[in-house]
């Protein structure tokens, strides 16, 4: 049995999905010292529906950027409005946007408002502008400076939800056909 053969065997044994696999193959893949640049935040990158994580900004994969990760496994994208027209920004779009999305193996849904008081401290804040300037640095464009809204999961009646508003830790109310100005998703 060659090691390939035997691999399979362990993983199969181990019962790990092809996710899980390739979640642990991207978070060991080793990066030189000269593409990974320290951040404040773990940097969110997308591929196709999914999310990974790493310690910092790796330069090969920058167009893979997506945002930050937060604590409760929050995800902060890194600019606000949509990169397509497929990303709405209304409640609905944001929540089946949510909904599409794997990270770790789980789906995501809209962060809950009291989640987001909890985690939304001064020094996160300061981390996450702190990361946006690094991205700014690098060539990739991230917003520090539009720190508005996002909504939460909470719906409040048929049209509304309750939204975070990021530059004053406050819930609000918001219209759901309406856009927000960042999405945060959590899995």
């Amino acid at each position: 049995m060659d090691k390939l053969e035997r691999l399979d065997a362990f993983v199969s044994e181990l019962g790990l999905s092809q996710q899980e696999l390739e979640n642990w193959v991207i978070s060991r893949i080793k990066t030189s010292h000269e593409t990974l640049i320290p951040t404040a935040l773990p940097i969110v990158y997308k591929r196709l529906q999914e999310f990974y994580v790493l310690s910092g900004l790796d330069m090969t994969r920058k167009e893979d950027v997506w945002g930050w990760l937060l604590p409760s496994n929050i995800v902060m994208k890194k600019a606000r409005g949509a990169d397509s027209e497929q990303e709405m920004m209304s409640w609905y779009g944001v929540k089946d946007y949510a909904e599409s999305h794997i990270f770790n193996g789980k789906t995501g849904h809209l962060p809950y408002s009291d989640q987001l008081i909890k985690i939304w401290l001064p020094e996160i804040e300061v981390k996450a502008r702190s990361t946006a300037a690094t991205l700014n640095e690098n060539g990739i464009t991230a917003e520090d400076e539009s720190m508005n809204a996002c909504w939460c999961a909470e719906e409040k009646m048929s049209n509304c939800a309750q939204t975070f508003m990021l530059y004053s830790s406050q819930i609000s109310l918001g219209y759901k056909p309406y856009d927000m100005d960042r999405i945060l998703l959590q899995f």
